[in-house]
């Protein structure tokens, strides 16, 4: 035969949730001490640091609880008895550390895991994620609202400046820093949804990184980081920015050619006789950002009187001391004012007489007869390509050129 009695344990479980009930009409909530006694899950004069989210003023002990447990992300509480205040915590007292917990007087602290649902009708058994909240539609239904973002996805070359908490409100913004040679692309919202909004840090080491960081971006004159010289800025000339393939160049102030020395007398040059004479001049060279490189062809910024010459190079075919002249085929290079300088390290071929600036900056070479071409060998002429190194005496003025801003 069935008893009829309730047992122990669900005789307190009803009476618990009668005293509750009583407690939640009173109007008196924050001055009823001795009714706050009964309550075994709060401790008094205790107050939970370091992982609040969210205040509420609730005028009782009870609506607090209720507030809190309709919150997915809310462990427990701090209620302020003389002003009514409720203090969510995103952590338990388990959870914290043991200094977490101080003496306050007219608080109460409780973990929210102890206390039986608070006339919550259809949010009596949400499963609400952290990130939402419980919301009474009408009798036993509910719904989850998204009301905060979790933490926002990894960014690569991206850091989050300052705290980077587990959760965002809606709309928040998150700032990052993004490492050298990368810039933001992009805004890290969260959005209503909970989800976040696209942002990366993309790369803007090339001028069609440039492109694809801003389609907006045309010809010009841009301040790029440079990865091999530690991330100095040196202001690159983009070129075909309207083409899917746009090159880089440094510009060229001073005065830059290649000289290729012919003459007009049969004898003094029967192998060269108008085949190879010409004398270009660059207002532009092209440049490699990867390699830290002049690339000796590049035929859109020159100037040529004859047949066109690479640069850095210079000939003389006069093959019969008869025919020494004054002149002789040769070559300058001036990078004065570009923050860039041709390494002291590099040679040239075939007897060049060369000689240099004291600051680096000016190179000029003289290269008489043997009928061949005097141009860099050896180290610094990898592949094809004049080595360059940063000029530290350089002082750029950064109003001539832009600094990337990225636009999706």
């Amino acid at each position: 035969m069935e008893s009829t009695e309730l047992n122990s344990a669900g005789k307190s479980t009803l009476v618990l949730n009668m005293l509750l009930n009583i407690l939640l009409v009173s109007s008196r909530q924050t001055k009823l001490c001795s009714s706050l006694e009964k309550l075994s899950q709060l401790e008094r004069d205790a107050y939970l640091l370091g992982s609040q989210f969210q205040n509420t003023t609730t005028g009782s002990v009870l609506r607090c609880v209720k507030e809190c447990q309709i919150y997915g992300r809310c462990l427990s509480f701090n209620f302020d008895l003389t002003t009514g205040l409720c203090i969510l915590n995103e952590r338990t007292k388990m959870e914290s550390s043991a200094t977490d917990l101080v003496n306050l007087m007219d608080y109460v602290f409780s973990d929210i895991s102890g206390w039986p649902p608070m006339s919550l009708g259809g949010c009596a058994t949400h499963n609400c994620s952290k990130t939402e909240v419980c919301r009474e539609l009408n009798g036993s239904q509910s719904e989850c609202v998204t009301v905060y973002c979790g933490e926002p996805p990894a960014v690569h070359k991206g850091e989050v400046i300052g705290e980077n908490p587990d959760f965002w409100n809606i709309n928040a913004s998150v700032p990052y820093n993004c490492s050298y040679g990368f810039a933001p692309l992009g805004d890290r919202v969260c959005q209503a949804d909970g989800s976040w909004s696209a942002f990366t840090c993309q790369r803007i080491v090339t001028c069609a990184d440039l492109k694809a960081c801003n389609s907006n971006y045309s010809d010009g004159e841009y301040w790029l980081r440079i990865r091999n010289v530690n991330y100095q800025y040196v202001k690159v000339y983009c070129t075909g920015m309207e083409t899917g393939s746009p090159f880089s160049y440094i510009t060229l102030f001073g005065e830059n050619y290649s000289y290729f020395l012919d003459t007009d007398i049969d004898k003094c040059s029967p192998f060269w006789k108008g085949k190879r004479a010409g004398n270009t001049t660059f207002s532009k060279v092209k440049f490699n950002v990867w390699d830290f490189t002049f690339l000796h062809g590049g035929e859109a910024f020159a100037a040529t009187n004859g047949l066109f010459s690479y640069f850095g190079r210079g000939a003389d075919c006069r093959d019969s001391t008869s025919c020494v002249a004054t002149e002789a085929g040769s070559f300058r290079i001036d990078t004065t004012g570009t923050g860039v300088k041709v390494v002291d390290y590099l040679t040239w071929t075939n007897g060049a007489t060369v000689t240099r600036s004291s600051n680096g900056n000016v190179i000029f070479g003289s290269c008489r007869g043997a009928c061949a071409v005097c141009k860099p060998t050896g180290a610094g002429f990898e592949n094809g390509a004049i080595s360059l190194e940063y000029d530290t005496n350089f002082v750029p003025d950064y109003t001539t050129g832009t600094f990337p801003v990225c636009k999706q």
